[in-house]
């Protein structure tokens, strides 16, 4: 069963990649580069939470409250 889900994820973000790439073409690379960071801003800041204060954001994937 893990390994169905897994699948799911891995064509997912093979999706996700495509249309990343497909937006590229359309609205130009600064468009996704500013999101690209954005993305990476956000994901480090939750793993910087998760660290520090152990905040309601940075804890929200660990299971504890």
């Amino acid at each position: 069963m893990g390994s169905i889900i897994s699948e799911d994820q891995t064509e997912l973000s093979m999706e996700k990649r495509s249309q990343r790439r497909a937006a590229k073409n359309l609205r130009g690379e600064i468009v996704l580069r500013r999101e690209e960071r954005l993305e990476n801003a956000w994901v480090e800041y939750a793993r910087q939470g998760c660290k520090t204060r152990g905040n309601s954001l940075g804890t929200a994937g660990t299971g504890r409250q």
